[in-house]
């Protein structure tokens, strides 16, 4: 805080000329109780000021009892919260008992401690004299989302295939990347050509959960014959990898996306507190940085958009180097959309969006891939 004028000359009158009248408030090593009691007095008087933290460091001439005695005074004749922090082991115990249990003032012995108290406390005041927004529930077609974890379930499996992953997604609203799933090769050309060129294709089936290692991913095609023999291909591999009786549903045709942001969601369900969703950068920097987000579901608007910014990454969605800034609030919504769906479907254990594409600001955001996992009761 900046000391308003008068503060600064109370400050001035009532202590040595040597002293740092700016914050912090210097009152020099020698300093006597009184001292501590003209600045304490001054600086809790400051209209700027809200909170106040006394760090204390013994000299030989020092008395601690005295000072704990001015600094608990002084907390009582204030609305203003005061901490202290004692530098020294044994030496300050008896003072920091006498503050703790008379005066009710949080002490510490490091000032780097008693900083992140300070911190968390101005970030909870922050926080509750925040407006309260309701928790935002969208228009969504839970019924249908029901209906796929059901028809899954009677197949004997926990864990969705990815094209009923995206179906279940699908029913709540999230941005989904342009599909169709394709049964031969010419129904894969037609289907590229109403979806748009270029397109991704991969194998779809109960059984297959590594597509890349059958060889069952072509990407950037870019016309019909080029479908058409990617189609044979991915088939051929996949049997010839996995056998010829592997349960084969089609191959699942997918609008190429332009390069963005990747961006991963996900939630884990935890057996004590619930539904816990996760944010992060996706790609090399989740792997490489770990640097992700959690918060409990279900969550609000404003918890959402403190989620991106909360990663230390976040520099990259608001454009380095020329780049447009990322619309950061397509990815709040999404998470708003995961929160609901995780809140409305508890059967629901694990939920992995990667990668959600994020494009520039007004220009929204893609989901290119998704994995469920229904518990098993």
């Amino acid at each position: 805080a900046k000391f308003q004028d008068y503060t600064t000359k109370s400050l001035r009158f009532q202590l040595p000329p040597t002293s740092n009248l700016k914050n912090p408030v210097d009152v020099i090593g020698d300093a006597r109780h009184d001292r501590y009691r003209a600045a304490l007095d001054a600086v809790t008087a400051d209209e700027g000021v809200d909170q106040v933290l006394v760090v204390v460091t013994p000299q030989s001439m020092t008395n601690l009892m005295e000072i704990a005695e001015v600094i608990g005074e002084g907390k009582q004749f204030t609305d203003k919260p005061v901490s202290a922090c004692l530098m020294g082991l044994e030496d300050v115990a008896p003072a920091i008992e006498l503050l703790q249990k008379k005066f009710g003032v949080p002490t510490y012995r490091f000032p780097e401690n008693a900083m992140k108290a300070l911190t968390a406390k101005a970030k909870f005041g922050e926080w509750v004299r925040s407006p309260v927004q309701e928790y935002q529930q969208f228009d969504v077609n839970r019924e249908g989302t029901i209906g796929v974890f059901d028809e899954e379930r009677r197949g004997g499996r926990n864990q969705l295939v990815e094209i009923k992953a995206l179906e279940a997604l699908r029913h709540y609203g999230f941005p989904l990347v342009p599909y169709s799933l394709a049964t031969s090769a010419d129904e894969a050309a037609s289907s590229a050509e109403q979806i748009g060129y270029p397109v991704v294709m991969k194998i779809s089936g109960p059984k297959i959960l590594h597509k890349t290692d059958v060889g069952g991913v072509r990407l950037n095609l870019r016309d019909a014959e080029s479908v058409r023999q990617a189609y044979d291909a991915i088939i051929a591999s996949v049997r010839s990898k996995m056998g010829q009786e592997v349960e084969i549903w089609g191959v699942l045709i997918q609008k190429m996306l332009p390069p963005g942001k990747e961006i991963i969601l996900g939630m884990t369900r935890d057996p004590r507190f619930g539904p816990l969703l996760m944010f992060g950068l996706g790609g090399i920097y989740t792997e490489a940085l770990r640097d992700v987000a959690f918060r409990l579901a279900p969550i609000r608007k404003n918890v959402a958009s403190e989620m991106v910014t909360s990663i230390r990454s976040y520099r990259l969605l608001q454009g380095v180097r020329g780049e447009a800034p990322s619309d950061t609030s397509a990815i709040a919504e999404c998470l708003m959309r995961l929160s609901q769906f995780v809140t409305d479907n508890p059967n629901v254990k694990e939920l992995d969006i990667n990668p959600l594409i994020v494009y520039a600001r007004g220009s929204g955001a893609m989901v290119a891939d998704a994995r469920i996992i229904l518990s098993e009761s």
